[in-house]
């Protein structure tokens, strides 16, 4: 008996292959909140399915890493206290790994997930 479409489709992916970011990023807050310094360090894995992609990111990591200290950097502290701030945080950080794959090597494919490892506000 044959396994309904869903299940082949979950089971014939490829294993998860992970890229430890190789340096946690530290930023300062360009809108700070109540007029005080605000930094956010952020650790993070991102997750692929083929070794090319991952590759790929890290050829290119310098690129990536100035863009994402880039968008961490324009964040608003106090929008970074809910589940739902962090969230989209994360979803920016992986549009924007996904932006420089596409125009450093179009070719590679995407990154498929960002975890951060470590979130930390002050």
């Amino acid at each position: 008996r044959a396994a309904p479409a869903d299940q082949l489709t979950l089971s014939s992916k490829a294993a998860p292959i992970y890229y430890d970011v190789s340096a946690p990023f530290i930023v300062n807050f360009s809108e700070q909140s109540n007029e005080q310094v605000r930094y956010l360090q952020i650790k993070m894995k991102v997750m692929a399915r083929q070794q090319n992609v991952i590759n790929a990111f890290a050829q290119h990591e310098p690129a990536i890493v100035h863009d994402l200290l880039m968008l961490f950097y324009s964040q608003n502290y106090d929008d970074l206290s809910t589940s739902e701030g962090t969230q989209a945080l994360q979803q920016a950080s992986l549009r924007t790994i996904n932006d420089v794959l596409t125009r450093l090597q179009p070719t590679a494919g995407g990154i498929e997930a960002v975890y951060f490892t470590s979130l930390v506000r002050q």
